[in-house]
């Protein structure tokens, strides 16, 4: 059997013995199949350093709070508004009333399954870079102060909403390393992550832009937080470097300058969202129990400006808290002709007559909402609820059926549909309805019930 170079092809003539140990046309080393070096054994992934790792134990953190929101929720899928809140979600009234503690939960509560994963997961190969680069101890600092920043951007940027997420931590260690890799003096260091500076830049650009185009992305959290990376970043001791290791003075230094600049932020914050003091004056004494209190301190404030439809929008839902509804019908009332193009205010106002058990008053005020944003849903789903409470059927399928029409792969659409159909007797297009309610949520129990009651003889 004829031999060959493995590289040049270069066939050695049979019988040639010693065989050379250097190819003779292009010196390409040759072995014996005794002389082949061994493969060297595959190596295991060796995980054990996240049991000292930070960022493994912020992760955790923030899974077990995510079940904690999901038990006070009962919904492990999106735990909700309510259940955010009571677990500790930014919210301007509360925070600036001095529940100043909301600016730390809020950084490890996450408003849904996927926003938990994809900001662990981002978390995950940010923060163990950063761990390396800045060393653990001031990666903590570094972490809570970020999240910290963009809690406050946040609240200062939109005070009015809840506020939940680890993006603004994310965020700030993506700006913190930044600085980091674009000044390494470790060469090594910099030679092993020479391609981390673009991916990095690119991510905190790309999740920006995404965040500038979806208006229920907080992208004043994701910039308050880049924002204080950027200056940690640029300040920080490189743990990379021995001489630099032991600057523990510049660190403290560096991490109380910017725990007071955040500081001055919230204050800020704070004055800046004056003209809602009286908000959340009224949303202490409500918590009190002391309702007329709070009615009273809007009251007083409406005697001033009496036109103020920013002051009678919040002294309305004061009065919806105190189930004081004739005088809420009022306030709406004038809301409405105040904003006759605004389908808010009727809304509100179809709300505040059912409750005070005036049902026609109701139908007439939700018509006009769904007049004036015949695209709604919510505004149908009610209007449509209304008609069917007064077993108006016909109303009660048309109504929906408009919703309907808006979203035909809607649960809710089908199901109110489906349900209307079957009050008005039409048990054949009801049938179809409701099925396609029960594929799209299969466990739901009033569709099985509707179902089932459509499908009987």
């Amino acid at each position: 059997m004829a031999i060959h170079c493995p590289e040049c092809r270069f066939e050695f003539p049979d019988g040639m013995h010693p065989l050379p140990s250097q190819c003779p046309r292009c010196g390409a080393p040759l072995y014996f199949a005794s002389e082949m070096p061994a493969p060297a054994p595959k190596r295991k992934p060796n995980y054990g350093f996240l049991k000292h790792s930070p960022t493994a134990a912020i992760i955790i953190i923030c899974v077990i709070a995510y079940l904690a929101e999901s038990v006070v929720a009962r919904n492990l899928l999106e735990p909700g508004t309510k259940a955010l809140l009571k677990t500790g979600a930014t919210y301007g009234p509360y925070v600036f009333a001095g529940q100043w503690w909301r600016l730390i939960t809020a950084m490890f509560l996450h408003g849904g399954i996927l926003h938990l994963a994809f900001n662990m997961w981002a978390l995950f190969n940010l923060g163990l870079l950063a761990e390396i680069l800045y060393g653990r101890r001031n990666y903590i600092f570094l972490y809570l102060l970020c999240g910290l920043g963009g809690a406050v951007a946040s609240v200062w940027w939109h005070p009015q909403a809840v506020g939940v997420g680890a993006s603004g931590a994310i965020f700030g260690l993506a700006g913190a390393l930044l600085p980091a890799l674009k000044f390494q003096k470790n060469p090594r260091i910099a030679a092993a992550l020479k391609g981390a500076l673009g991916s990095i830049a690119t991510f905190v650009v790309y999740n920006l832009a995404i965040g500038a185009a979806m208006p229920f992305i907080d992208n004043a959290a994701h910039i308050g937080g880049l924002i204080t990376g950027l200056f940690l970043g640029a300040l920080l001791p490189s743990y990379t470097v021995e001489e630099e290791r032991k600057k523990t003075g510049q660190s403290v230094l560096v991490f109380v300058t910017a725990l007071a600049v955040i500081c001055f932020g919230a204050i800020n914050a704070r004055k800046r969202y004056t003209p809602n003091k009286l908000l959340i004056e009224a949303a202490q004494l409500m918590k009190a129990g002391k309702a007329d209190q709070a009615l009273a301190l809007y009251q007083n404030a409406l005697k001033k400006n009496p036109n103020d439809d920013a002051l009678l929008s919040q002294y309305g839902l004061l009065l919806d808290q105190a189930k004081k509804y004739p005088e809420e019908i009022e306030v709406l009332k004038k809301l409405s002709v105040d904003n006759p193009s605004d389908a808010r205010f009727p809304a509100a106002l179809c709300g505040a007559y059912v409750k005070n058990g005036e049902t026609q008053s109701g139908i007439a005020s939700c018509q006009k909402a769904t007049e004036l944003d015949p695209k709604n849903p919510i505004y149908l789903f009610a209007l449509g609820s209304l008609y069917s409470n007064l077993k108006q059927t016909g109303d009660s399928v048309a109504t929906f059926r408009k919703a309907y029409d808006l979203k035909p792969d809607g649960f809710r659409e089908n199901l109110l549909l489906g349900i209307a159909l079957l009050e008005d007797g039409q048990k054949p297009e009801a049938t179809q309805k409701l099925k396609k309610a029960l594929e799209l949520n299969p466990r739901d129990r009033a569709a099985q019930q509707a179902l089932a009651a459509a499908q009987a003889q």
